[in-house]
């Protein structure tokens, strides 16, 4: 899966929770291989992640 249309999917599938008919289509499956399989989605996925988990954290501590 090319990093773009990862993108677009992270955008989709990163508003949980997700209803059972999202998560049980081909695309919804393509983008969880893609954390798993390629580097470039992972790495972008785990920066993003990682930046949420800051932000979160920084409005509990305030």
């Amino acid at each position: 899966m090319k990093l773009t249309l990862f993108k677009k999917y992270f955008k989709t599938f990163n508003d949980l929770p997700l209803p059972k008919d999202v998560w049980q289509t081909a695309e919804y499956e393509a983008y969880v291989e893609a954390i798993e399989l390629n580097k470039d989605c992972g790495d972008w996925y785990f920066k993003q992640k990682s930046k949420m988990l800051v932000l979160t954290t920084r409005n509990i501590a305030a």
